[in-house]
């Protein structure tokens, strides 16, 4: 208990060390987004802070609780009419929010809130593996990759988000999420032959590999 209530702190501090280095070392981000450019935020933001406000707003729009109330035919035509602008594009989705101070020291806050919660998932995971730090290493790195790819893969399939943003987002998840998997992993190793089990091999017995849910002994 003690190691696992260990290994969720440290998970935690690495989840934000990597972060940190995926942005500022390895440059991760690069060309994934890009600033707006001044006359066009200075034309822009006026109008979306008159004309919008705070929230999510995708383009080219579609109001598709009006259409249901259309009669049939006025829905198909209505929805022609849309698909033909959403198809020229550009698509997109604008995201409004209020201001803030940029980093923050309560942005550091609730990132440690989430990391931690990220570590006590990480924490479940191994704890339901057996095997050596290796093999379940492997088994919560897939999990990891599991969720990403289903989350992030929506953004882009459903969403319409630009496949070079999201790819870098799920990147860096990956990325942060497995070295934290493994550093965890090492922190929580079982006592034993190999990490295999719990217990001491029998006098004479070979050790076994260690590997995913491997038997001790000969």
């Amino acid at each position: 208990m003690c190691r696992s209530i260990l290994a969720v702190i440290v998970g935690s501090i690495t989840a934000l060390m990597v972060g940190w280095a995926n942005w500022t070392v390895l440059n991760l981000w690069d060309g994934a987004f890009k600033p707006m450019p001044p006359a066009v935020e200075s034309a822009m933001v006026p109008m979306i802070q008159s004309q919008l406000g705070n929230g999510t707003w995708f383009f080219p729009g579609i109001d598709t609780n009006a259409m249901q109330a259309m009669p049939a035919a006025e829905q198909e035509k209505a929805f022609e009419a849309y698909s033909a602008i959403h198809e020229k594009g550009p698509v997109g989705l604008v995201m409004v929010s209020p201001g803030s101070v940029p980093m923050a020291p309560s942005t550091f806050g609730k990132a440690m809130i989430f990391n931690a919660l990220g570590a006590i998932g990480v924490a479940l995971v191994l704890c339901c593996c057996r095997g050596g730090v290796l093999c379940r290493w492997l088994r919560a790195s897939a999990v990891v990759l599991l969720i990403t790819t289903i989350f992030y893969g929506s953004l882009v399939n459903w969403m319409g988000l630009p496949a070079q943003f999201v790819g870098r987002m799920a990147g860096d998840v990956v990325l942060t999420w497995t070295v934290v998997a493994f550093v965890m992993a090492l922190i929580m190793r079982r006592k034993g032959c190999c990490g295999a089990c719990g217990c001491a091999p029998a006098k004479g017995a070979g050790c076994g590999t260690g590997g995913c849910g491997a038997k001790q002994g000969g």
